[in-house]
């Protein structure tokens, strides 16, 4: 809040945006102080238009769980061992659907290739920023639980680093992804593919409306797809995938990826532009119910299950808004535990 603040007060902004979920009530806090100012919240769900939050305040966030899945299907395609790990940062709604998204994408394709199931590991470190907790967890994930290919959600380049270290220097490939932005710098021969956002154009829209006296208060969610001046369905061989384009894209694939899943990322890329496939439906998980680790089925094709610990369920066959921002449950190839938020 101190800093809000400052900028308030001291730089006399007319439009502050803070960055990290955290930072979300003292946002709202300000926008209550400041009834004359423009506020904006990444990653939260506070906002005029959510009705918990003044007029003064919007949210928006840039989603990834598409792009996880399909760096999900890479995994699976490139997979040895077929044993996948995740760096996690916190167990918090957001960090569970992408690792779930991952999860199911990985067992998609290395089912496809094997007839067997992907095993997953999640290591914790209750942290967004954290390289010598992120090394550590992503030694222990390739060294105790044999996965060869690790995702992660941290605000570094160490777990792909670390994948790059093995790869060159241990003689063991290990695979790893971009976060955020292109981070292939990091780590070219473990670079597989990553999820990559543009703020620019939220932002834009938002200084637009501040500039011009039209502010309204929205809740943004954006994903593959969006802020793309022009849409259209293309070839899967012309795919954009790995190209800059939108608020979120998949960063470039490395060639190691066989064509045959390189096409199918690719299709499925343009298919979700179109919202004409969910991860987070049973064609997701081979056309099967997806289950959590206790075997209960939380989406089916005909319900899903919008949160496990309220119960609550409704009809459809792919996760809405609500069953995404409230998942509290891991799907059924993961062996570790989801501790609690």
């Amino acid at each position: 809040a101190a800093a809000i603040q400052t900028l308030v007060e001291k730089e006399d902004v007319d439009l502050v945006i803070t960055t990290s979920f955290g930072y979300m009530d003292a946002t709202a806090e300000m926008a209550e102080k400041y009834p004359d100012k423009y506020f904006v919240h990444i990653s939260g769900y506070r906002s005029g238009a959510a009705g918990n939050a003044p007029e003064n305040m919007s949210a928006a966030f840039a989603e990834f769980y598409q792009l996880y899945y399909l760096n999900g299907l890479a995994a699976g395609a490139v997979t040895k061992t077929g044993v996948v790990g995740y760096v996690a940062a916190h167990p918090i709604p957001e960090v569970v659907r992408h690792i779930n998204a991952f999860v199911l994408g990985a067992n998609y394709a290395y089912r496809k290739r094997t007839g067997k199931n992907i095993k997953a590991y999640v290591s914790w470190l209750f942290s967004w920023f954290d390289p010598g907790k992120t090394r550590t967890a992503t030694i222990s994930l390739v060294e105790e639980k044999n996965a060869d290919v690790v995702a992660f959600t941290e605000d570094s380049p160490t777990t792909l680093q670390v994948a790059e270290e093995y790869t060159t220097q241990k003689g063991k490939q290990v695979w790893s992804f971009s976060h955020y932005g292109d981070m292939t710098q990091y780590g070219p021969n473990s670079h597989l593919t990553g999820q990559i956002v543009n703020w620019g154009p939220i932002y834009l829209d938002f200084y637009r409306m501040v500039a011009t006296d039209t502010w309204r208060s929205v809740d943004i969610w954006t994903r593959i797809g969006d802020y793309i001046p022009y849409k259209w369905r293309l070839p899967v061989e012309k795919s954009t995938a790995g190209k800059p384009e939108g608020t979120v894209y998949l960063a470039p694939l490395h060639s190691a990826i066989p064509s045959e899943w390189q096409l199918e990322i690719k299709r499925r890329y343009e298919e979700m532009k179109e919202l004409i496939f969910e991860p987070f439906s049973p064609e997701g998980n081979l056309g099967e119910p997806i289950r959590d680790q206790e075997g209960e089925v939380m989406i089916d094709y005909d319900q899903i299950v919008v949160s496990k610990k309220t119960g609550e369920v409704r009809e459809g066959g792919r996760a809405d808004h609500d069953a995404l921002w409230l998942m509290d449950w891991f799907v059924e190839y993961i062996e570790s535990e989801l501790p609690k938020a």
